[in-house]
């Protein structure tokens, strides 16, 4: 049989090297999980790098996006977070030709009269449709831009405005003779 006092020696001898070898184990599996947690931070970090550059890389090439619906949607300004009517309009949903397939939305105010001066009529002359035939924009290509906050914007109004370069005096002398068929018409 073993004596007291042997028992109380191991006991004194064992139980630090228990401890001892349950903090070792406990630091090793806490350096584990951190480094396998701080290798999945790092891969999320560098996969959304890479989609970030992969963005940038399409769009480098994309420059029109597709008009895929039309639709009524009301509409609340960001003034009127809870309170406040709802004001209607029209959506049009516009298809972005990326890996991702994406889509951005424009909105316009419900014209209140057919004039020619609502926002909307000048989006259906930009691209030659009139306010009967509304369905018939469906399908056609609008010009869009990549934000630096990495969104997707209808640029149909900058396009619109953009002039060719006058790079000599027949230039000039063109674009006089085309204004005045322009005024002799209406």
């Amino acid at each position: 049989m073993v004596s007291l006092e042997v028992a109380l020696v191991a006991l004194a001898f064992l139980i630090p090297l228990a401890v001892i070898f349950g903090s070792v184990a406990y630091v090793a599996y806490a350096l584990h999980t951190h480094s396998v947690a701080q290798r999945e931070r790092e891969r999320d970090r560098l996969s959304r790098l890479q989609d970030r550059l992969d963005l940038l890389e399409s769009a480098r090439h994309i420059r029109s996006g597709t008009i895929v619906d039309v639709f009524e949607a009301a509409h609340r300004p960001k003034k009127w977070l809870v309170h406040g009517p709802p004001i209607p309009g029209i959506q049009v949903v516009i298809a972005i030709p990326t890996p991702t397939e994406t889509v951005t939305n424009l909105w316009f105010r419900t014209p209140a009269a057919l004039d020619g001066t609502s926002s909307f009529e000048r989006f259906l002359s930009y691209l030659d449709a009139s306010p009967a035939d509304v369905g018939d924009i469906i399908g056609k290509s609008v010009p869009i831009r990549l934000t630096a906050a990495g969104e997707w914007r209808p640029d149909w109004v900058t396009d619109r405005r953009r002039r060719q370069p006058i790079t000599s005096l027949w230039d000039v002398a063109a674009l006089f003779v085309e204004r005045e068929r322009e005024e002799d018409r209406v």
